[in-house]
């Protein structure tokens, strides 16, 4: 009965209580010099958590104004002086699969190790009791955070699976953070992944977690079953509204350089668009604001080539002939947006998947390249957009782009094509021989055991 009254004056308080920063001026004063409705009504549900919280023995603390911390109500269960015991301590939990975060206080330097987080002080007073019921053993006890970033927690558990990806990906792109999504790996946890770095070979990835180790970042690394490449992440969560917050925030400074986001389906919702209008108008509006600074200068920056960023590294991994890797940057710059389509991005799309020998990939990003921009392709391109089509069994439209190759390179005043080119590898050229023979011997015709894959055969 005391929770359930305690809860209906948290409810009735928090009726009237306006988000602190969804206001221009909901942190200034009136012209009396007063508090605003506002910041009076936050008090006002703070005073009333108190009450309550301190009615059913929780011991509570209220802080204020972190520059790196959401508003809201969180249930610690342990704080640290060390990082890394606070991180030891994280690690334990989840191995009791509890979901476990920690975040540092700015202003004292502590770690708080908190294992639940809630909107509303009735929520965490409810979850409070069920962490206890569940046998939790260790203390716990609840920080109110105030006057802080502004960032909404979605509570409602009837969201689909749909809506939220549609907020995520709305969410993620107003604030300039690239993201892909993977559907039907069942090999690999379904989730949120702010992904830090993409090799293709197993070394680098050691490395380059071993140089986060030094900078105190805790890095963790999966393997893509289909691909082979391995992604390199610093966070892991079932809530994207978490990792797009670490990802803006650069993990609260502690990593500078640029993250996106991989969101991993286990299975593809197919839900009607009737299905999907009427769950999102069941849903709460998610609103993400920018930094302020971020709005000031996006004017000035607009001029920048998109996720500029993210084209340097998979330029750097395309000089270093990381060709897989660079590939997989490549796909995920141009799945964002069709602004960045242009010629040297699809060019060297195509060109990490040809010298990766993936020629279905490759052939899909020259033949894009060859629609999109005929008149400026090199004789080069149009030997690799053949090549590629050859090695995806489109012959005959390979045997035309060799002729317009001849043509162009002539034009340009270079080395015209020939079976003996270095170029070519052995098996083309066999093929060259056959498709040049004008009178042969015999005729290749597939046979009724022939299936749409490679087969093997015998040889004689």
């Amino acid at each position: 009965m005391k929770i359930i009254l305690s809860n209906l004056l948290l409810a009735i308080a928090l009726a009237f209580t306006i988000p602190g920063n969804a206001h221009g001026d909901s942190s200034t004063l009136n012209n009396t010099g007063s508090n605003t409705s506002s910041e009076t009504s936050t008090i006002a549900a703070a005073e009333l958590f108190k009450a309550a919280a301190k009615e059913h023995n929780i011991a509570t603390k209220t802080v204020r104004g972190l520059t790196n911390i959401f508003n809201g109500y969180y249930l610690v269960t342990g704080v640290f002086g060390v990082q890394q015991n606070a991180k030891k301590f994280v690690r334990a939990l989840k191995s009791k699969h509890l979901d476990a975060k920690l975040f540092t206080n700015p202003e004292n330097g502590l770690n708080y190790v908190y294992i639940a987080r809630a909107t509303h002080g009735n929520e965490a007073i409810s979850s409070y009791f069920a962490t206890l019921n569940s046998g939790y053993k260790d203390k716990v006890w609840i920080l109110n955070v105030i006057d802080s970033k502004e960032f909404p927690i979605e509570t409602r558990k009837e969201l689909v699976a749909t809506s939220l990806f549609e907020n995520f990906k709305s969410a993620a792109k107003e604030n300039n953070i690239a993201t892909r999504t993977i559907v039907g790996l069942s090999d690999v946890q379904s989730g949120y992944y702010v992904i830090a770095g993409v090799f293709g070979d197993r070394s680098n990835v050691a490395k380059f977690k071993r140089q986060l180790s030094s900078k105190n970042i805790t890095a963790y690394s999966l393997t893509h079953p289909k691909t082979q490449l391995n992604y390199v992440y610093l966070q892991h969560t079932q809530d994207w509204k978490e990792a797009l917050a670490s990802s803006i925030s650069k993990f609260d400074g502690r990593y500078k350089q640029k993250v996106w986001i991989m969101n991993i389906q286990a299975n593809a919702q197919k839900l009607s668009k009737d299905n999907i209008d009427n769950r999102l108008d069941k849903t709460t509006a998610v609103t993400v604001r920018k930094p302020m600074l971020a709005e000031i200068t996006k004017t000035f920056l607009s001029k920048d080539p998109p996720n500029s960023k993210l084209i340097q590294k998979a330029d750097d991994y395309f000089d270093k002939m990381w060709y897989a890797e660079a590939a997989e940057l490549y796909e995920l710059v141009l799945s964002e947006s069709k602004e960045n389509y242009t010629y040297e991005i699809i060019q060297k799309a195509g060109d990490s998947h040809y010298f990766n020998s993936n020629m279905e990939r490759a052939y899909h990003w020259y033949d894009i390249l060859y629609t999109s921009y005929k008149n400026e392709v090199s004789a080069e391109n149009i030997f690799k957009y053949a090549h590629s089509l050859k090695g995806t069994g489109k012959y005959a439209r390979a045997k035309r782009l060799m002729r317009l190759y001849d043509k162009k390179l002539k034009k340009e005043g270079g080395r015209r094509y020939a079976l003996n080119d270095p170029r070519t590898t052995p098996k083309e050229k066999v093929l060259d021989n056959i498709l040049a023979t004008e009178q042969p011997d015999y005729t290749i015709r597939n046979i009724a055991t022939n299936s749409e894959y490679s087969d093997f055969s015998p040889m004689f």
